[in-house]
């Protein structure tokens, strides 16, 4: 079986679904052992917190379950309890940080003793909580099937764009990306999750979702993408050169920014030209084929006006699309009031509501059969 574009994003959304839960059912293997480097990658980075990892354990089990399965009412049922669950406990914690309230749901299942990056013992960062809302109400409002409920997209697209940014902290050491001042940083892994899962649920909808126009089978999408990810990626490491050459010394904080400005120009450019090309070269594939099928389009037009006997064709509502010039002499209509008109117009008046009822039962089970053979034909 072809390992179709389609399927690779199918592929890549349950890859991110499933490496969701290994992180998370990981972090609370962490908790429940107290294993440290299970809750973080690093000693001196903040955990993620154990209503944290539930939360993307729930979520991204609901989920893959949610790709793997048909749906089911009471399929529907499990996703939208559990996506409700997982809200509430973002919204529990957003109100404990908002009115400065203890609801003891932070300790609820395990005994944090670490202090570090952390408000308060066990609680999740601000952060977290607003976007495991929105990771919640993404899951809630999932529909694979529907092209203009896109509702979950967003709200998804909203997670993984906001994400991105303590993630980007975490690379380049910007601590104030990730940490906001007497509140819990954002954990690297949680970062790392909200990103996973949030592309898990993007690219499950390859046809439908506001992602398509990267994941479609088409030379645009398959051009766009490339150029896209590439841009992404080159971008990232650019910075983090200019960032590790300025800390090493090898280069002032003015070359920096000419490394940055100058190596986008070019690697803009060469995107740009790669598009192009592979445009090109695209036109030129359609253009050669809209040739062939005008030369076999004449071909037919030839042979069909070279045939002795009347031929005609109709769609399957029976709108006449063409004749040859033996029809136009056999029942002396002009080709103009032929074309277009139902092909009923050339039989008897007795038998035309007959014949439609005929045609309609042909096109539902088409079967070789004479013309006429149930009685003599003639034309007048």
């Amino acid at each position: 079986m072809t390992f179709t574009r389609k399927k690779k994003f199918k592929w890549f959304a349950k890859a991110a679904a499933l490496f969701t839960i290994s992180v998370s059912g990981m972090v609370l293997l962490g908790w429940l052992f107290d294993i440290a480097i299970l809750k973080s990658i690093a000693p001196q980075w903040v955990s993620m917190k154990a209503n944290t990892a539930i939360a993307f354990l729930v979520v991204s089990t609901l989920f893959y379950y949610q790709l793997k399965t048909e749906d089911t009412a009471k399929k529907i049922i499990i996703r939208k309890t559990g996506s409700v669950i997982v809200f509430l406990i973002g919204l529990l914690t957003l109100l404990q940080y908002l009115f400065q309230i203890d609801l003891g749901i932070d300790r609820l299942f395990f005994k944090d003793l670490i202090q570090l990056g952390t408000a308060s013992p066990g609680r999740m960062a601000p952060f977290n909580t607003v976007n495991i809302m929105l990771m919640a109400a993404s899951l809630f409002f999932y529909e694979s099937h529907l092209k203009k409920n896109h509702i979950s997209d967003y709200l998804s697209l909203i997670v993984l764009v906001t994400s991105v940014i303590p993630l980007m902290g975490y690379i380049y050491g910007i601590e104030n990306l990730y940490n906001l001042s007497n509140m819990t940083h954002v954990a690297i892994l949680s970062a790392l999750l909200f990103v996973a899962i949030s592309l898990s649920i993007l690219f499950s909808k390859v046809e439908n979702g506001i992602v398509a126009l990267f994941t479609r089978n088409t030379n645009t999408s398959k051009v766009v993408f490339r150029q896209l990810l590439s841009l992404v990626v080159l971008i990232l490491v650019i910075a983090w050169v200019r960032l590790v050459g300025e800390q090493s010394g090898y280069y002032s904080s003015e070359f920096g920014v000419f490394l940055i400005a100058f190596s986008s120009i070019i690697i803009i450019f060469i995107m740009l030209y790669m598009g192009a090309v592979s445009m090109y070269k695209s036109e030129k594939r359609h253009q050669k084929l809209t040739n062939e099928a005008l030369e076999n389009l004449l071909l037919f037009q030839g042979l069909l006006e070279s045939a002795p006997d009347s031929m005609l064709g109709m769609n399957k509502q029976g709108t006449i699309l063409f004749v040859n010039k033996q029809t136009e002499l056999l029942f002396g209509y002009s080709r103009d009031e032929l074309l277009g008109a139902p092909v009923e117009m050339l039989m008897p008046e007795k038998i035309r509501v007959h014949h439609t009822t005929l045609r309609k039962e042909y096109y539902e089970k088409p079967t070789t059969r004479r013309m006429g053979g149930s009685g003599p034909l003639t034309v007048t």
